[in-house]
């Protein structure tokens, strides 16, 4: 986020996610389940220790209470702090870990954001539209949310850049997918059409 809104950021940031409600993945008032396995549960606790040796641990990083000692459960984290060359803030950790960056400059922000082997969405947030819209076409991503964090509809193309995947799904991108291309060429010259030999047809 910009500079000038960083500490009222992370105000509103650690009081949301202090009522987040983790637990049961079937219970209906749950906001945030187990993580899917215990390979994935122990790489995000790894991940976690990574980040406490690189970066300042802001929130979380541990357990959440009140879900027992059963299940992959890890506890919304966020560090502050983050150098842009960090392992936390340049590798898919997949689980409830997140870094957070300011800038002060849109130069700065779009050249942060497009210094990664990866592309595939990024969320803009703001008053100026226009802005907005301009910074978007300058993020090199699959696709960009405006003011929302998940756009999608069947018709709009979904997929990332550089190592985020290749190719889309869903639009008619996606279709294209499944198709092969064909160059056919005709010459349209008279002389050919009327039998005379195609070695002997001007250049």
């Amino acid at each position: 986020m910009h500079a000038d809104v960083r500490e009222e950021f992370l105000a509103k940031l650690t009081a949301r996610l202090s009522t987040t409600r983790v637990g049961d993945g079937f219970d209906q008032r749950t906001e945030m389940g187990p993580l899917i396995s215990k390979k994935q549960y122990d790489r995000v606790r790894e991940y976690i220790e990574i980040g406490k040796s690189e970066a300042t641990l802001f929130h979380g990083g541990g357990r959440p209470d009140g879900v027992g000692d059963d299940g992959y459960f890890v506890e919304p984290t966020v560090f502050v702090d983050v150098a842009h060359d960090a392992r936390i803030a340049r590798e898919e950790i997949f689980g409830p870990v997140a870094s957070v960056h300011s800038w002060t400059t849109e130069d700065e922000l779009v050249d942060a954001v497009n210094d990664c082997i990866y592309g595939l969405f990024a969320v803009l947030l703001g008053s100026d539209i226009k802005r907005l819209l301009s910074t978007a076409r300058r993020l090199q991503v699959g696709g960009v949310m405006i003011n929302e964090w998940f756009g999608e509809l069947p018709m709009t193309p979904h997929g990332g850049h550089k190592q985020s995947g290749t190719g889309r799904e869903e639009g008619l991108e996606a279709v294209h997918g499944y198709t092969q291309v064909k160059h056919v060429s005709v010459n349209l010259d008279a002389s050919l059409r009327a039998g005379s030999n195609w070695v002997d047809a001007p250049l």
